[in-house]
């Protein structure tokens, strides 16, 4: 039964390829031997792979049995060490995640040395079980409680080549039996008798708790979850197209932004998703982002709150437009809006537009009176054009970032003086995209704060012979 189970699954629901090598993912525990040994009884192209965390002192020995049982079956076996509490440290980890990404990344680079199709682990249906009741305690939603799939991809490891997950269908006990048949002499981790670990004390604690309610509640968590994969199947669909209207552009470097308004727009359940899915795309191995961090979102959103927000793995910058998603402590490049390239100033000058980062560029030209009055009120009127005075004029004209302290006067307030730095966040100009916002200068003067607004000196009087024109254009050439 757990031979016809599990390569069933294995062709079936994750698509296996005969000709291809697997990758399989083995810890010496008895799930993974015995996934290890079935697949070598039905002369599947593996190679054993398994990763020494170092966490425990016999670590090093288990590695050598399990290299040493893996070349007794005839296979070819890949080691693979690491200092999981060194890195959890230098990372900011907890040395569970610290492990598991460890672990995944020795799986991934094997499996890419080998030309691999998949890297398979024996993730079982009690591990199912537990990690939905993990992601429900913790606030997930549908993707969450629809637990593990027999194929997923950790995009941030690697784009192509997927997990398998061939045993969901088989619970502790069919391992069990089935080591017990061939004899199989598995490795017993007693870091699972840890309860300080959250899994293992709803393995030791809550879950026989809940089989005095219901003994059969194992299954009824595994079926629940396959009902609820089949719904989120049907969501996912209707979703995309939601995603799509919601983005201000694709993803790229860190950088997620929504639209603001159309998000509002939609019916909280939607909202939810959009959050949960933003999150997932900017980082796909964050896990725990439940409930309660979606609910302190929308809050912000139904205030109308603006700036910062600080979240577990991600960081959000809300302006009047625009819902900016962005990895902490890693400033990544602003999207949708006009940035410098850096600290240094830049030359500006009619013979060249200067580029600047996102796609976006800056034009400087010298026209006519004739001309200015000719352009049409939607130019006129549109704020990423500057209509200036071009009297002593200084060229080439520099375009740097905003200093601490600056001010200056716009145009419409006098005399009077106010900070770049104030005029940006009155413009609701979100915080990340405040330091490098570029300000075109003549002579030492600040004359544009670009897209923005002219500085009040440099106003046409009317009787210009020329007019300088400042002008913006998007990626999209507008």
């Amino acid at each position: 039964m757990f031979s016809d189970v599990l390569l069933a699954s294995l062709v079936k629901d994750c698509g296996y390829n005969p000709n291809r090598t697997l990758i399989v993912g083995i810890s010496g525990g008895a799930d993974s031997l015995a996934m290890l040994h079935c697949l070598a009884q039905a002369s599947v192209k593996v190679v054993a792979a398994h990763f020494d965390h170092g966490l425990r002192p016999n670590s090093g020995t288990e590695a050598k049995k399990v290299a040493a049982m893996a070349k007794a079956w005839g296979l070819r076996c890949a080691l693979g060490s690491q200092d999981v509490q060194q890195f959890a440290e230098r990372e900011g980890l907890g040395i569970e995640e610290a492990a598991r990404l460890c672990r995944y990344k020795f799986l991934f680079e094997t499996a890419r040395k080998r030309r691999a199709q998949a890297v398979v682990v024996a993730h079982q249906a009690d591990d199912q079980v537990e990690t939905i009741l993990m992601h429900f305690l913790r606030g997930a939603g549908l993707n969450g409680l629809s637990g593990m799939q027999p194929v997923t991809y950790l995009r941030q490891l690697d784009a192509e080549i997927p997990i398998f997950r061939p045993m969901l269908g088989l619970f502790r006990e069919d391992v069990l039996a089935y080591c017990r048949e061939h004899e199989l002499p598995y490795i017993t981790d007693e870091s699972n008798l840890d309860t300080n670990f959250f899994r293992n004390r709803l393995r030791s604690e809550l879950i026989p708790y809940l089989e005095t309610f219901n003994p059969a509640i194992r299954n009824l968590v595994r079926r629940n979850a396959q009902v609820i994969q089949s719904d989120r199947s049907i969501l996912e669909s209707l979703e995309q197209a939601r995603f799509a209207e919601c983005l201000q552009q694709e993803p790229e470097e860190g950088v997620l932004i929504l639209k603001k308004d159309v998000l509002i727009s939609l019916e909280k359940g939607w909202q939810r998703r959009m959050i949960l899915r933003s999150v997932s795309t900017l980082k796909p191995d964050l896990r725990d982002f439940g409930f309660q961090r979606v609910e302190r979102v929308l809050a912000a959103l139904d205030e109308g709150r603006l700036g910062r927000m600080v979240l577990p793995g991600v960081e959000l910058l809300l302006s009047a437009d625009q819902i900016t998603f962005q990895l902490p402590g890693k400033p990544a490049r602003v999207v949708g809006f006009p940035q410098l390239r850096g600290p240094e100033p830049a030359s500006l000058t009619q013979s060249a537009p200067l580029a600047l980062e996102n796609g976006w560029k800056l034009h400087a030209a010298l026209i006519t009176n004739k001309a200015y009055r000719r352009l049409k009120p939607s130019i006129l009127q549109d704020s990423r054009h500057g209509f200036l005075n071009p009297a002593d004029l200084e060229w080439p004209l520099v375009v740097r970032p905003r200093r601490d302290g600056e001010s200056w006067s716009p145009l419409g307030m006098g005399l009077r003086h106010q900070k770049v730095s104030d005029f940006l966040i009155n413009n609701k100009i979100p915080q990340a995209a405040r330091a490098f916002w570029p300000l075109v200068c003549s002579g030492g003067s600040l004359i544009w704060v670009a897209g923005l607004r002219i500085a009040q000196p440099w106003r046409l009087l009317g009787d210009e012979p020329q007019v300088l024109h400042l002008w913006l254009t998007s990626p999209e050439g507008d």
